[in-house]
């Protein structure tokens, strides 16, 4: 506190003064109180003092200048200062509050830092929503100069039709002010100054200072998110709409296989059964030319009545919902070698399975898919003198399992390898190993199913191998024959 005369001279101060500015109050008593602040700001406050003296009134702390103390060191600090003029018998005096603001400049430098480092928009406004402080963010995204939107209302960012009703929203806030975090409440926009709006999410954060209450908000601009959230929108319409007409076709498709497979099996069943009949009953009648016409009717008949199974079988795969279950791999190998051995007791196999390799998977179908490739190993080795078949998995260098299932067959010439499967390819002719072509494609479907892959290294003379994963992708060390196609 420090008490002047109508000249500007100081006439008492208090202890505290004396703590602030460094002296004594020997030193500063009688002096100008010009002494008290920096010389470059003398002269200016010359002007300002006697402005005071001429029209004294009540002037409350921090009102006016920014102004600053020195003490006697030179050292400069930030201070407000509030007047009161004092009448005495003695004459007319003014008493002057000062206070030492540097920690709040501070935290003051600190918030604005934040404010510039943040990755939003940031504003701060008073309770009657007047904008104190805005970002270098708020000044790109709205395109005003920070002069142009210190002390302007907020709605001013606001497209007209909606300011009323943010007028109601603001002083809601106002009344609880509870935090809001992003993207909670209404579907907000703002505007430019050219005009142009844009959609934005605000988060609120009320602040409590010694001018009252203050509001922070952090505002975002979704422009970009909003058309992304479209762009799903509309691709999961369009996903909807070719998932119901994948579904309609798949019921026409299904109603067209069991038609066909009638409509077909009827006359295939007549053609071998006539055909039977005429070889049985009048066989002696016929020529051995004709016989082997006969024969190769039949023969062709029951191929297609076979194709027509196999085609029905991969259309049921393709539309089969996967039932999932912990099952031993190992044991479905050895049911379908068991089954193989059955049919045919005269061949001498060596069959190797890994046991209890248990995978997550299917049981219906994964049989099917092992049915087949056991099967192939079978029908291919049926002219190996020593025929070997193999079923295990490889060594785990990486998270994915591979499995394989091995044989020393007849094998095939790697070049053909992306036409191993494709519905009705084969590599080999039907005469040397009867087969319709499907049954890979088959193989392949369900495994991808599964999200594993499928490929296959072969030579000729030597044997194949098929490998496959059941989910995610291949351990990278084998040659994905079946990635290239």
């Amino acid at each position: 506190m420090v008490i002047l005369d109508m000249r500007g001279n100081i006439v008492l101060v208090n202890s505290q003064l004396e703590r602030l500015f460094e002296r004594s109050r020997a030193d500063v008593l009688g002096q100008s109180v010009e002494i008290l602040m920096p010389e470059r700001f003398r002269g200016a406050h010359q002007n300002h003092r006697s402005g005071y003296f001429s029209d004294m009134r009540v002037r409350p702390m921090g009102s006016g200048l920014e102004l600053s103390g020195m003490r006697r060191d030179g050292s400069e600090f930030p201070v407000e200062i509030s007047l009161s003029p004092l009448v005495t018998e003695a004459g007319t005096f003014a008493i002057a509050a000062i206070r030492d603001i540097t920690e709040r400049k501070r935290a003051e430098r600190k918030f604005r830092d934040l404010l510039e480092s943040a990755p939003d928009a940031m504003v701060v406004v008073d309770s009657d929503g007047v904008i104190e402080l805005v970002n270098s963010q708020f000044e790109r995204m709205f395109g005003y100069d920070r002069s142009e939107a210190i002390r302007q209302p907020i709605e001013l960012f606001v497209p007209k039709r909606f300011r009323k009703k943010h007028v109601g929203h603001r002083k809601g806030y106002t009344v609880e002010h509870p935090i809001r975090p992003m993207g909670i409440g209404l579907e907000l926009f703002g505007v430019r100054k050219n005009g142009s709006e844009f959609p934005v999410e605000i988060s609120l954060s009320p602040l409590q200072t010694e001018d009252g209450l203050l509001i922070s908000a952090a505002i975002r601009d979704v422009t970009r998110r909003k058309l992304y959230e479209a762009d799903i929108q509309k691709l999961n319409e369009d996903l909807n709409q070719h998932a119901a007409q994948l579904e309609a076709a798949n019921k026409e498709l299904e109603s067209f296989s069991y038609s066909v497979s009638h409509d077909l099996r009827a006359p295939l069943r007549s053609i071998d059964g006539f055909s039977h009949a005429l070889l049985e009953d009048y066989g002696d009648l016929l020529p051995e030319e004709g016989k082997g016409y006969l024969e190769r009717v039949r023969s062709a008949a029951q191929r297609m009545a076979n194709l027509i199974d196999d085609l029905l079988n991969l259309a049921r795969v393709t539309r089969t919902q996967l039932q999932i279950r912990f099952i031993n791999l190992s044991d479905i190998a050895e049911e379908v070698v068991r089954s193989l051995q059955e049919a045919q007791p005269e061949r001498q196999v060596k069959v190797s399975i890994t046991p209890d390799l248990m995978v997550d998977g299917d049981p219906h179908l994964l049989r099917i898919a092992l049915d087949n490739l056991l099967n192939n190993a079978w029908k291919f080795t049926s002219k190996s003198d020593t025929a070997v078949i193999e079923f295990g998995q490889l060594s785990r260098v990486k998270k994915v399992r591979t499995f394989y299932v091995r044989d020393n067959g007849v094998g095939f010439d790697m070049a053909y390898v992306n036409k191993l499967f494709g519905v009705f390819q084969r590599l080999h002719s039907v005469s040397d190993y009867p087969g319709t072509g499907v049954g890979l494609a088959t193989v392949q479907r369900i495994i991808r199913i599964h999200g594993g892959r499928i490929w296959a290294e072969s030579k000729v003379g030597v044997g194949t191998t098929f490998y496959f994963t059941l989910s995610g992708e291949s351990n990278g060390e084998q040659n994905d024959s079946a990635g290239r196609r």
